[in-house]
């Protein structure tokens, strides 16, 4: 059974990177199957998956705008393979069947402006979250340390005696 694109939520990976960057990601050197890659060829040429070590999941990432050399290939993110609560999803045969059903190219199954305007209303979703957490953390901070730890957590800065010091 193949999951529905809310199963496939994103988190604070790059929205657009170069390839080589991405590439250097892959610390651990994860790689798929040669069958597995060219199965993702014949679906789409232009997608390819990237091992995120730091966040521990593969990403499905578009080549963007080609580069003068593959390294320098703009790539733009679609979407990352966790499941419905988040949890890490490895690649498979399900992920063929959800992308032959959502394909958002010309003939595809999925209207390219519908898309595009989720797209970017998913974007603008994930920055008010984002603003929204940083909110709550602020106000948590605030109620269990007061506001000297509320001045350190916000500027980042050392901590510092709030008592003037003797002269000599």
């Amino acid at each position: 059974m193949t999951k529905t694109p809310s199963s496939l939520r994103t988190a604070g990976v790059k929205t657009v990177a170069l390839r080589r960057f991405l590439a250097q990601e892959n610390r651990s050197g994860r790689t798929l199957s040669p069958a597995f890659l060219r199965e993702l060829r014949l679906v789409d040429r232009t997608l390819e998956l990237f091992w995120i070590e730091r966040y521990g999941i593969w990403v499905v990432y578009r080549v963007r705008r080609q580069g003068v050399v593959p390294g320098d290939d703009s790539m733009i993110k679609e979407f990352e393979l966790v499941g419905l609560h988040g949890e890490p999803r490895d690649p498979g045969p399900w992920l063929f069947d959800w992308l032959r059903r959502h394909d958002k190219t010309k003939g595809g199954s999925v209207d390219p402006a519908y898309y595009d305007k989720w797209y970017w209303e998913r974007l603008r979703q994930e920055e008010q979250d984002e603003e929204d957490k940083q909110e709550a953390w602020k106000k948590q901070i605030g109620e269990d340390c007061g506001k000297e730890m509320l001045v350190y957590a916000v500027n980042n800065k050392k901590h510092f005696n709030m008592k003037s010091k003797r002269t000599r």
